[in-house]
């Protein structure tokens, strides 16, 4: 957390920061966080990290043999390329978007993890606290 003009910044966009800024700023500001999440990655890296990221409910084989692999070539060049398995970065990347879709209060718990592709809110309460540390709604309150 960081105070900045008396303004709370818990995240790159979240806060009494965010509600600021334009919605153009904003966008602008998600395009380069993402960016810099795959700075410095080969082409193949990037294609891989964009087909995971593409659709986080793709099974993994159609993932691979959109980059021209299969599964077990996939797993193992991707790990070598980004230090994490497709797995772990699918789950990270899963826990992000769930933490943007969380800070908008109209959303439940239970549209949250269906847009995420989870088959029901305690399989994603479990993933999320194992990754944060707390509970969907209890970082949603703490976002605040």
């Amino acid at each position: 957390m960081v105070e900045t003009a008396g303004l709370e910044v818990k995240g790159p966009l979240s806060g009494r920061f965010a509600e600021v800024l334009t919605p153009e700023a904003l966008e602008f500001l998600g395009e380069l966080h993402r960016r810099s999440a795959l700075a410095g990655r080969d082409a193949w890296t990037l294609r891989a990290c964009r087909a995971l990221d593409a659709d986080l409910r793709t099974p993994l084989p159609l993932v691979a043999s959109a980059v021209g692999l299969g599964v077990s070539a996939f797993r193992a060049r991707f790990r070598a390329a980004t230090g994490l398995s497709p797995r772990t970065w699918r789950i990270r990347r899963r826990i992000g978007r769930a933490q943007d879709l969380l800070a908008d209060r109209r959303l439940s718990l239970a549209t949250v993890a269906e847009r995420l592709g989870y088959p029901d809110v305690p399989t994603f309460a479990k993933q999320f606290r194992s990754v944060v540390g707390a509970s969907p709604g209890a970082w949603r309150r703490y976002a605040d």
